[in-house]
């Protein structure tokens, strides 16, 4: 236990002294959000809204993941090598990565909110709402730690990335479509148990699969 606090602070140590890249993302969140409220202020299509919402959170994502890579030196490797097993490693990360992703789309989420106001929502959903927000943040998180990983043991981690990621991004982005759709537009929608029962998939099994194959590439 001691150990895992000790990875979760690290991990925050780094994002703390890698400040250019946490102001990145915090400055993208504001930056997406505050375009589309230029384009067009007077917008109130639920569908559209969303969609543009799913797209930035999906960018902030791959550049949340990637603000790592500046950080993780031979030696920083070498200390958590010593310092926990791959299976610790890769599952604290993937929780530090949900978490933060929680909080920047949490962020982007009000926001959106704030520029063109929320009677386009169902107003009776908020707790829903922000607990899908966070299931859906933690499926990013999960995967993208894992094909982080991955593309790091490669000689062209960001082409590696880029194309594992797309891959396995799709099927999140499809469960959060239908999640959000159905519980800010349509909350009465059958949709609503499927894409909880999806979104709760793309958790478990990124997590259980990262367990499994993650210890084989440990110090290679």
């Amino acid at each position: 236990m001691n150990k895992a606090i000790h990875l979760f602070l690290y991990l925050l140590r780094l994002d703390i002294k890698n400040q250019s890249a946490l102001a990145g993302v915090l400055l993208f969140g504001l930056s997406s959000i505050y375009s589309a409220y230029l384009m067009n202020p007077s917008v109130l299509d639920g569908q559209f809204l969303i969609t543009f919402w799913l797209l930035a959170i999906l960018f902030a994502s791959f550049y949340t993941i990637q603000k790592e890579d500046g950080g993780q030196n031979k030696g920083a490797q070498l200390f958590l090598y010593t310092l926990v097993s791959p299976r610790m490693y890769i599952s604290i990360k993937s929780i530090y990565t949900g978490l933060f992703l929680v909080a920047v789309n949490l962020l982007q989420w009000m926001l959106l909110l704030f520029f063109f106001g929320s009677s386009w929502v169902i107003q009776n959903n908020s707790g829903l709402v922000v607990l899908a927000i966070a299931l859906i943040s933690f499926a990013l998180g999960i995967t993208l730690s894992f094909v982080h990983g991955i593309s790091l043991k490669t000689r062209q981690p960001g082409g590696i990335l880029a194309i594992l990621g797309f891959a396995t991004l799709i099927p999140i982005l499809f469960s959060a479509v239908i999640l959000m759709k159905a519980l800010t537009l349509n909350p009465n929608s059958s949709q609503v148990d499927w894409g909880w029962m999806l979104i709760s998939m793309m958790i478990l099994l990124p997590f259980a699969l990262s367990n499994v194959l993650y210890p084989y590439l440990w110090r290679d």
